[in-house]
């Protein structure tokens, strides 16, 4: 609920995105950068987590954001054409 709150905050006031490939890309960059600082810090800060682990949790936030984003993308490519 929170991802999709804030990307289509991002998108609609800020990036003007309004397509499911736009919203797709953008999603993938931003939940790349929120994933790698989170993990990052827990990696460099505690002793629970490894590189490994660190890189899959990455790429999975970053394939969650994608597809969030694509979907807030095509949302509001749909709401801005009424």
């Amino acid at each position: 609920f929170g991802i999709g709150m804030l990307l289509s905050y991002i998108f609609g006031h800020w990036a003007s995105i309004s397509t499911f490939s736009t919203g797709l890309k953008s999603g993938a960059i931003v939940g790349f950068m929120v994933g790698f600082i989170v993990h990052m810090i827990n990696l460099g800060s505690t002793y629970l987590y490894n590189l490994t682990g660190t890189i899959i949790e990455i790429l999975g936030i970053t394939i969650v954001w994608a597809l969030v984003g694509g979907i807030v993308g095509l949302l509001l490519g749909r709401v801005g054409k009424k």
